[in-house]
């Protein structure tokens, strides 16, 4: 009995993990919304520590605008410190 109690807290422990480290429900997100960006793409985001959700809601408000902006790009921006909801919104005006 002792070791299934330990199997089981290990495997919540493992799961706990690894939805918090890997951001399938982001990517999940990004493919129902039309946008071809790999799994590990998004893994990468997260691990350079840029918000997952920003970068992504962002690629689809740019999207829907017909916009094509290559998600490096927005990344490099984050990173640079640039307000990224800011540059969309100047992206978005610019393009009407």
């Amino acid at each position: 009995m002792n070791n299934y109690l330990l199997i089981g807290i290990g495997v919540i422990v493992f799961l706990y993990l690894f939805l918090r480290l890997i951001p399938l429900g982001a990517w999940v997100h990004a493919h129902l919304n039309g946008l071809q960006i790999s799994f590990l793409s998004v893994v990468f985001i997260r691990w350079r520590g840029i918000p997952v959700m920003l970068i992504i809601n962002s690629m689809i408000r740019l999207k829907e605008a017909n916009m094509d902006v290559p998600l490096r790009e927005l990344e490099i921006l984050y990173l640079e410190g640039a307000d990224i909801g800011e540059y969309v919104e100047k992206k978005l005006a610019k393009n009407k």
